[in-house]
């Protein structure tokens, strides 16, 4: 994520209540919804409201002066009022139906300065768009390959369309281009109430088709997005919004939702209030990467003093070290100051600490009488580890770029598919991964696998088995067990540690070669049974 401009904003007041009126205009705490977005949104470079022409006083009464009006009679004229006319010179744009009730931190997530980009507001969970208009969402690799309208469909949806989609500054030219022939479609397939009503999904479907990164960002966990029709409905989600508690949900969604156990467990219950408290104190998430490679620094000079109590305080150290290197993300999270710039530096850190460490191993095993023979065994798991990291990024940046490849298809094509219903998907209920619908509750859309369900034989043997493990991961034991078995960094600083406080630095690279080849098998050939399945 990166820092720049807020986006311009269009609120879109086409959608009706269940009386009849504009949804927009229901009143929770005497103040209509539209007003409640606008007052949150309103720093926005630009704002507009796109209506109907017989609610344009009604939407005009409960705004601000200056707010910009559009009255709009079709679907076609609501994406033309929506998507072209005055830009801010390098802002997104931020469209948004204006009978959502949101949390301000779910807000955040997708307008404000930092949540920059092409990003779609995706409500996870299998329990069916909200507005039963079909407009599901898939993910692979956090990229949308397929979305969902009234009229287009997508089967094996892991995720549902909040009525939110923001369009990079870079991308608003070829959005604003999509208005034409999305006018097409909708002349020949129906210029409905619907579509009228429901706009944004078919916006959402047509960037996918065009080829367009879009990522999915789901609400904050425990907040509040929900899109109402009724004064009862606005009010319940009014209060519901009135009684979070903020700054909890704030911290608790700092942590990363997809880390290893140890880091879960047993770094992120209490590195999360060291990212508030560093946050309070104006400390920047580049300030604690550095402090956290200083430690990993010192930790390797412990473990080179070739001393037992060299070890045991280079192993306390090193954990250190790596519950800071947990706290640079989380105050990230936390205080919404992310920036390309310190990932690559986190990643950079990670990496020289890891490094220094196996140094200082090897150093402080022959100092405490070890052979010159330690120097292979640690040049060996530096090698492995190193390869195992190439790999990871070769095989990630492929997986993206099949997903971008497979996003594409015609916008007239309604039934669309693009992938495997095997592969993996990015957006869970819990921010895990989990899998899309299996083939057989998936609809009898046209799929890339010209097969469809499992085959017979070895293939459909791996299928059926790939798909009973990714069923299996709804149980923590699996799930946790998966992530274990891997090595993630945590379990790898905390095994670093564990053994050379109670044994040896060669121990230490044994441990690593050991469970580090088993890693690497186990993600390899997961890897070759997906390819072949």
């Amino acid at each position: 994520m990166t820092v720049g401009a807020r986006p311009d904003l269009v609120l879109l007041a086409t959608r009706a209540a269940v009386h009849g009126s504009c949804a927009a205009l229901l009143q929770a705490d005497g103040t209509a919804l539209l007003r409640r977005l606008q007052d949150h949104l309103g720093g926005h470079s630009l704002v507009r409201v796109v209506t109907r022409p017989g609610w344009v006083d009604g939407v005009r009464a409960a705004l601000p002066t200056g707010v910009e009006v559009v009255a709009a009679d079709t679907a076609a004229e609501v994406l033309t009022g929506a998507m072209t006319g005055p830009a801010t010179s390098g802002a997104d744009l931020l469209l948004l139906d204006a009978a959502v009730v949101a949390d301000p931190l779910s807000l955040e997530r997708i307008g404000d300065r930092v949540a920059a980009g092409t990003r779609v507001l995706a409500l996870p969970g299998a329990g069916g768009d909200p507005l039963d208009a079909r407009a599901g969402l898939r993910s692979t690799r956090g990229r949308v390959v397929a979305a969902g309208s009234f009229l287009h469909r997508s089967s094996g949806p892991d995720a549902w369309h909040g009525r939110a989609l923001r369009i990079g500054a870079g991308d608003r030219a070829a959005a604003a281009g999509l208005v034409e022939p999305l006018s097409a479609l909708l002349a020949a397939h129906g210029d409905g109430e619907v579509a009228l009503a429901d706009p944004i999904p078919l916006v959402t479907v047509a960037l996918v088709r065009a080829g367009t990164t879009l990522a999915p960002v789901a609400p904050l966990p425990g907040g509040v997005w929900e899109l109402v029709d009724t004064i009862e409905a606005a009010e319940d989600a009014v209060q519901r919004v009135a009684a979070l508690d903020l700054e909890a949900l704030r911290l608790s969604a700092a942590v990363k939702a997809e880390d290893g156990f140890f880091t879960t467990f047993l770094v992120s219950t209490y590195s999360r209030s060291l990212a508030r408290w560093s946050a309070r104190r104006g400390f920047t998430p580049d300030q604690v990467t550095a402090a956290s490679m200083l430690l990993g620094v010192l930790a390797a000079l412990g473990f080179a003093s070739g001393q037992r109590v060299g070890w045991i305080a280079g192993a306390i150290a090193l954990q250190v070290a790596f519950t800071l290197d947990c706290v640079d993300g989380q105050l990230a999270r936390y205080a919404r100051v992310s920036t390309p710039r310190g990932a690559w530096l986190d990643a950079v850190f990670d990496r020289g600490k890891e490094y220094v460490a196996y140094l200082g191993l090897a150093v402080g095993g022959i100092r405490a009488g070890d052979d010159q023979g330690l120097w292979v065994l640690a040049a060996a798991a530096l090698t492995l580890q190193t390869v195992r990291h190439v790999v990871d990024l070769g095989y990630d940046a492929q997986q993206r770029a099949d997903a971008a490849v497979a996003a594409r298809a015609p916008l007239d094509r309604l039934d669309h598919d693009p992938a495997s219903p095997w592969e993996p998907v990015s957006l869970g209920r819990s921010g895990a991964a989990v899998a899309p619908a299996t083939p057989a509750a998936a609809s009898t859309t046209e799929v890339a696998d010209p097969a469809g369900a499992p085959a017979a034989g070895v293939r459909g043997r791996l299928r059926a088995g790939i798909a009973g493990l990714r069923r299996g991961e709804t149980i923590g034991v699996v799930r946790w067990g998966k992530r274990i078995v891997v090595l993630p960094i945590g379990e790898r600083f905390a095994l670093i540690s564990v053994v050379v406080a109670v044994a040896s630095p060669r121990a230490v690279f044994l441990w690593l070669l050991g469970w580090g080849i088993l890693a690497a098998a186990y993600t390899t050939l997961g890897r070759l049974a997906r390819s072949v399945a």
